[in-house]
């Protein structure tokens, strides 16, 4: 295994890509930075999973290797377009955070049918944490943030939302499902419920120094 990463930096760039392409039947999709990469294969009915098949290519510390990885849990839990709906089903507790989520995302792709998906995002951290984050959605910038590490700075309305505790229940009140499925599509962007927005980007580990 790979030596655990260096989280002293004083100041880097998060980079992360989370890929999703759909087959009959299944949706194949991964995540990786510089100290994860993770496979999902969720197998479906067309309505609900009938299976899911996990694989860690790199992990960045030596307790991910025992995370759960008993998949059966999520047969029989259906496709929604929300890919957060599956915590409904299954406790995210019992296994590694990226791959549950990745996994919900594969679900909400199948949900809407879609042939594919990519996510690109880049997050500042440390003394470079005043540069924008942006998340690109399948090639096309669909949020840009100004934040302080804590809370966004701009732009309205999102000024003041925290980006640690309490912000995942914040987005499950006020983002758009469109965040779980045509995400990361694209036509118009995130959506806060009932008007146009920016989507969410939570806080996020320290990555790639450039």
């Amino acid at each position: 295994m790979d030596r655990a990463p260096d989280c002293g930096r004083s100041a880097g760039v998060l980079k992360r890509a989370i890929g999703m392409v759909a087959h009959d039947g299944e949706v194949r999709a991964s995540l990786e930075d510089d100290y994860h990469h993770f496979r999902v294969k969720v197998r479906h009915d067309g309505k609900v999973v009938t299976g899911v098949e996990s694989e860690s290519v790199r992990l960045p510390w030596a307790g991910c290797a025992v995370a759960g990885d008993d998949w059966s849990k999520f047969v029989g839990a259906p496709l929604e377009v929300r890919s957060s709906a599956i915590a409904r089903y299954v406790e995210m507790r019992l296994y590694c955070t990226h791959m549950y989520e990745l996994a919900g995302l594969a679900m909400s792709l199948a949900a809407r049918k879609l042939p594919g998906r990519r996510y690109d995002m880049t997050v500042p951290y440390g003394t470079r944490r005043s540069e924008p984050a942006f998340l690109l959605r399948d090639g096309v910038e669909v949020l840009r943030w100004e934040t302080d590490g804590f809370t966004v700075q701009s732009p309205e309305p999102f000024v003041g939302v925290v980006l640690r505790q309490g912000y995942a229940g914040w987005a499950e009140k006020n983002l758009d499902d469109d965040i779980g499925g045509r995400p990361p599509s694209f036509a118009p962007p995130w959506r806060l419920r009932g008007r146009s927005a920016a989507p969410a980007v939570p806080h996020a580990a320290r990555g790639r120094l450039v």
